[in-house]
């Protein structure tokens, strides 16, 4: 690592510099870095836009369990769904990433006549179950209801 020369508008300590968190405006406190050996390096993380100044480098822990811990989602990129949340969403591996949002659940919850899934795949292929008796006309649709479950008791 080269020398670090904060400019004036960056006030860190030295414990900033190289820590995988952009301090200073310029990015310059994680220029010349690379993450700790110990941690995975987010694809961001030596971008132009510098995983928009979040966190570049994670704990191995947080690799492939099922949430986007890189602003980018690169930690999930390569992965399959961890075995205590075994059902994987439809939107997991696609560009927008769930959106954000949890792309595994709990096998438990496929088919419950709740949507856990962001984009509401874990009740597609369903059927009513016999404790609910009566489907809404939306929950095959499309929409899906649009909001919450379409199944009924």
């Amino acid at each position: 690592m080269a020398e670090f020369k904060p400019s004036p508008t960056c006030d860190v300590t030295s414990s900033d510099i190289c820590d995988g968190f952009y301090d200073c405006p310029d990015k310059s406190d994680e220029e010349m870095c690379d993450c700790p050996s110990y941690t995975f390096e987010c694809d961001c993380y030596k971008s132009d836009d510098g995983c928009a100044g979040r966190r570049g480098c994670i704990r191995p822990s947080r690799i492939c369990n099922g949430l986007y811990d890189c602003p980018d989602k690169s930690d999930e990129k390569m992965c399959d769904c961890p075995s205590y949340f075994p059902f994987e969403c439809d939107c997991y591996k696609s560009d927008d990433g769930c959106a954000g949002r949890r792309g595994c659940i709990r096998q438990s919850r496929v088919c419950n006549g709740l949507y856990d899934c962001p984009d509401k795949s874990d009740e597609k292929m369903c059927d009513c179950p016999s404790y609910l008796p009566f489907e809404c006309d939306c929950y095959k649709s499309d929409d899906g209801c649009a909001v919450g479950g379409g199944m009924h008791r």
